[in-house]
């Protein structure tokens, strides 16, 4: 009877040789990986994050349930909502963050999204389902993607939109079935 398994030399020596030269290969890599926790103590504004992005220029931005922090590797700056103040966040709960095509950050909040310029490091423009005529379909805003094209996609807790900056338009998706009149 033969062995299920049967190892010439050849077929050992391959397979010792492989596995010796992939630990070879494993040494050259770097074993120092370095993390840093951090926290309100080291200038967060909250330490409870919602969400997480990194912009094209290398910011971390984190939105927290009080406000949306960007650090640089050493500090936060934090954007905090002020009332009656259309320069700052639309509210203090950042549930999503994304980046436009001109490097302005999206803000979503529970009241709508901001659109931070980053050159003044002021909030230019608040969209809300009252000042897009219900193209955003909700003011609780789920989650903003930037897609290649440069289209902003806006989820909320009723709908979908995207926005298409050269039209400078809103299209709302809706999951509602339309019902055919018969």
């Amino acid at each position: 009877m033969r062995p299920l398994f049967q190892l010439t030399t050849r077929k050992l020596l391959i397979f010792l040789l492989l596995l010796f030269s992939e630990g070879w290969i494993l040494l050259g890599q770097s074993s120092h990986i370095h993390f840093q926790h951090l926290n309100i103590d080291h200038g967060l504004s909250d330490n409870i994050i919602l969400s997480f992005f990194q912009d094209s220029r290398g910011f971390l931005w984190m939105g927290t349930t009080y406000g949306l922090n960007r650090y640089d590797g050493q500090n936060f700056k934090i954007h905090y909502n002020i009332s009656d103040d259309s320069t700052t966040i639309a509210g203090q709960t950042v549930y999503t963050i994304t980046e436009d095509a001109p490097g302005n950050i999206w803000v979503g909040t529970r009241y709508g999204v901001s659109i931070l310029d980053v050159k003044t490091d002021r909030v230019i423009k608040h969209l809300t389902i009252e000042n897009t005529k219900g193209a955003i379909a909700s003011n609780k805003i789920n989650v903003l993607h930037s897609d290649n094209n440069g289209f902003i996609w806006i989820g909320t807790s009723k709908g979908l939109s995207v926005y298409n900056p050269s039209s400078n338009r809103f299209i709302p998706f809706s999951n509602r079935k339309k019902t055919s009149s018969r």
